[in-house]
């Protein structure tokens, strides 16, 4: 499907963690909202790896799709922390309580959360890609990949602090500014005074 990436105003872990767990009930929302027959996790090895099934609902006249995947996460010795998940082999079947009629198709992917500027702020990249097990329309697949992919963006939208670092960048220049011995040059002198007089001539 492709590639999204990100700078967020919160931590790494903040962000894996809301990534892992908080996300994933949202997700769960927008799936039931959004019409699809199934989305849960039936399977869980750990608490960092499950496996999970969803049944997304596709436009008439096509087929749904069935999803099995395993989602697993870790933490790199860099101190990235990453989310990786996986189709399950065309063998995994699974009970949905009724016969539903889907199609199998497969997604895998890769998050990871990389701590930058102290850890202050993450770069969080998505890269996924998806095979819908057959024949879909072009405007479908289109339709599909804003979706596939918005999560980075909300998670942009949810951690934004832009106004607050900007904020604390000014701060801590005016502190420099004014405890810190300002040594000019004698150009950046006559740069000064040219531009205090402009200044002065304004009414």
């Amino acid at each position: 499907l492709g590639k999204a990436t990100a700078t967020l105003d919160c931590s790494a872990m903040e962000a894996f963690v809301y990534q892992f767990a908080v996300c994933g009930r949202e997700r769960m929302r927008i799936s039931r909202e959004g019409g699809d027959r199934a989305r849960f996790i039936f399977k869980e090895h750990t608490k960092h790896d499950f496996e999970w099934a969803l049944v997304k609902k596709m436009p008439f006249p096509l087929t749904n799709r069935e999803f099995l995947g395993r989602y697993l996460s870790f933490k790199e010795p860099t101190g990235d922390l990453v989310l990786v998940f996986e189709a399950l082999p065309d063998s995994t079947k699974v009970d949905y309580g009724a016969n539903l009629k889907v199609v199998r198709g497969k997604t895998t992917g890769v998050i990871r959360f990389k701590p930058i500027n102290d850890d202050t702020q993450c770069e969080v990249t998505l890269v996924q890609h998806g095979d819908a097990g057959g024949f879909v329309p072009e405007r479908v697949v289109v339709a599909k990949i804003p979706q596939a992919l918005g999560g980075v963006a909300e998670m942009r939208e949810l951690f934004q602090r832009d106004d607050a670092i900007d904020d604390a960048k000014r701060s801590e220049l005016a502190a420099i500014i004014e405890n810190n011995p300002q040594v000019y040059t004698d150009e950046e002198l006559d740069v000064l005074d040219f531009i205090t007089a402009i200044f002065d001539a304004l009414k």
